[in-house]
């Protein structure tokens, strides 16, 4: 049974549980027999639901793997760097410290001070691994963050809608600037693949024509051989960059509510500009191509509503799915991608007119699937005589677009602005690519009022 298979069936185990809690809380003298159908469903649809989010997991982690394989000078079976060797941070008792890397650099930037401790080793160690000289401080994106710092993080997690139970916030024992990355984006959190650390550029292979084969027509004779055509996805260096100010009374403190908050600030900062470089990049200018740039003949599947634009049908709506099916995408991580506008228009619009099943159902699945919704998906699309009032959305098998974080955070402080407050510069580079764009469908003329 394949991920769309085990989606499908827990989702309809999920509904006839809905349909049985109805029935026992309406009736006067419920049956054993209803409490025990009540029970098999809950255990079917809480059994598929976790072997969905397993298998999803194990495929991200492969193409995670897969990718630092193949990068030059990744740190595949080299020693640990210092912050997470447990020989260099005494068993985990001396941590890493985000407020104490940034009083470090201010410090040693004012000249009346230094920059030490397993912060200095950890950047250092970044810095010789990295291909370009940083700015500022170089912060880990996997140190091990205390673990208030992460829970508070991993709630932005509420931002996501899923067929696969928005409520199941994992747990995390030593949750990292990665955890909370991935918790901010929408994309992430759909099954988009963040590798983080990477300290060169790299490319991921791709099979663009598989294994030609065929029927043995005589013992004895043999099918002509071939070889597939393999392919590279490329990811390099494109900079993004932010600044904030924080104040020296701020910095000075050590509370782990300090720690949260420059966790949380660092992680905001860069998650939207990724996102909407992931989303709507121009593919120009330093910034990454993103879904809604590319066109058909790109490769990506697209769908026109009208001239003007107008409201989706159901039939076209499925029509979308049909496209990333008939095109062999993966099946697992497949979502829809939206805006809240489109997210109201969904929850009210019927399937069939006249008939109070809407696209949007009781599951919270649109024609099975779940969805993420964002305000940086477009809802001001200007088409014929329709004004700045369409919405774009897209469906794909979202485990096909990779997000590469290279090197660390690179935070620059400047100490000679205004008192009593210094700017922090947050550079990151990042790149963002698609594994196969036929995996993905796109629509940017709907209607939604």
């Amino acid at each position: 049974m394949n991920l769309t298979e085990m989606r499908t069936r827990a989702n309809a185990a999920l509904a006839r549980a809905r349909d049985l809690e109805s029935r026992i809380a309406s009736a006067d003298e419920p049956t054993a027999e209803d409490r025990a159908s009540l029970d098999t469903a809950i255990a079917e649809a809480t059994g598929l639901f976790n072997q969905v989010q397993e298998d999803e997991a194990r495929s991200a982690r492969v193409r995670e793997l897969q990718a630092r394989a193949s990068a030059p000078g990744e740190r595949v079976g080299q020693p640990l760097l210092p912050h997470n060797d447990r020989s260099n941070t005494r068993g985990d008792a001396h941590q890493y410290s985000l407020l104490r890397a940034i009083r470090g650099e201010l410090a040693m930037r004012e000249g009346h001070g230094s920059f030490d401790g397993i912060e200095r080793e950890t950047h250092d160690t970044l810095a010789s691994l990295r291909g370009k000289a940083p700015t500022g401080i170089l912060i880990p994106w996997d140190a091990p963050l205390n673990q208030r710092v992460g829970l508070s993080g991993v709630q932005y997690r509420a931002d996501l809608t899923t067929s696969t139970g928005a409520g199941a916030i994992p747990t995390l024992v030593r949750p990292t600037l990665t955890d909370l990355l991935r918790a901010r984006l929408v994309l992430a959190s759909m099954g988009a693949t963040v590798i983080s650390d990477m300290t060169q550029p790299f490319a991921l292979p791709k099979v663009t024509a598989g294994l030609a084969g065929g029927w043995v027509s005589t013992e004895g004779t043999n099918v002509a051989a071939s070889a597939p055509t393999i392919g590279q996805v490329p990811f390099g260096y494109k900079m993004v960059e932010a600044t904030t100010k924080l104040s020296r009374q701020f910095i000075a403190g050590s509370s782990l509510d300090g720690e949260r908050l420059i966790a949380d600030q660092l992680v905001k900062t860069v998650a939207n500009i990724v996102e909407n470089g992931a989303i709507n990049g121009s593919g120009s200018s330093g910034q990454p191509k993103g879904l809604f740039t590319y066109t058909s003949g790109d490769g990506i599947g697209t769908l026109a509503l009208g001239a003007n634009g107008a409201a989706i049908t159901w039939a076209q709506l499925t029509g979308m799915t049909g496209t990333v099916d008939t095109a062999n995408a993966p099946g697992d991580a497949r979502a829809w991608l939206i805006n809240p506008t489109t997210t109201a228009f969904f929850q009210s619009t019927p399937k069939v007119a006249g008939y109070p099943t809407f696209m949007l159902d009781s599951n919270n699945t649109i024609n099975g699937y779940g969805y993420g919704s964002t305000s940086l998906v477009s809802s001001t699309i200007t088409k014929g005589t329709s004004t700045s009032i369409l919405s774009a959305l897209a469906f794909g098998s979202w485990s096909e677009l990779v997000i590469a974080l290279f090197s660390g955070l690179d935070l620059f402080i400047d100490p000679y602005s205004a008192q009593p407050h210094v700017r922090v510069t947050v550079a990151q580079d990042v790149d963002v690519n698609f594994l196969h764009l036929a995996s993905f469908v796109t629509c940017q003329d709907l209607k939604t009022s």
